[in-house]
């Protein structure tokens, strides 16, 4: 009877001891882990590369990434979600890159990039992060102008084109974000006088 109870007992040591299993209790996919890890180690090793570089690299794999979620799609649960994204957000097969160069962006995703490169960058987050995150930010304001004539910031005309200019100094701009940024901030100069 004591050898029972004692080996009761070891199991409850044992189960309160052992470590948790991960597999069990994470609900992330493999990629969004991948993903959380990559950028931790980027985070660490932000102090001892270079930030330019770090920015440009983290600038090409946001663009080279997927579409920030859409907020009413994750509403659903992840399963429901899994099977039917494709058709609740038709061009979720761009890239970030492409949804903001692609003249067939349709403005509520163009939004949906803003409201989240904004949100990202009034969070407490590494130096080049925010600066990716910036320049998503006037990157989908470009897009905005450029696709659909629209204004979709309450900042001047002027105050965008002097923040795009800012952008286009920047080395970690690549060539063909720059030519967008470079051809809305000419539609900002043309319009600077507008009060909208």
């Amino acid at each position: 009877m004591t050898d029972t109870s004692d080996k009761r007992n070891k199991s409850a040591r044992d189960s309160r001891t052992a470590p948790m299993d991960t597999e069990r209790s994470t609900h992330s996919k493999p990629g969004q882990l991948a993903d959380m890890l990559g950028v931790a180690l980027e985070a660490g090793e932000a102090d001892s590369s270079n930030p330019v570089e770090m920015t440009a690299e983290l600038l090409r794999t946001k663009l080279d990434g997927p579409l920030p979620p859409d907020p009413e799609a994750t509403i659903l649960s992840s399963s429901v979600l899994d099977n039917l994204y494709d058709k609740l957000a038709p061009q979720s097969q761009l890239s970030l890159g492409e949804a903001l160069t692609d003249s067939k962006t349709d403005l509520r995703t163009i939004l949906q990039i803003k409201n989240d490169a904004k949100q990202t960058a009034a969070q407490d987050c590494p130096k080049a992060q925010r600066g990716v995150s910036v320049t998503l930010y006037y990157a989908a304001i470009a897009s905005a102008l450029l696709f659909y004539d629209r204004k979709i910031t309450t900042y001047s005309y002027d105050a965008v084109a002097i923040a795009l200019a800012k952008l286009l100094d920047k080395p970690w701009i690549p060539p063909v974000l720059a030519s967008h940024l470079q051809t809305a901030r000419k539609i900002c100069l043309d319009r600077k006088d507008q009060n909208e």
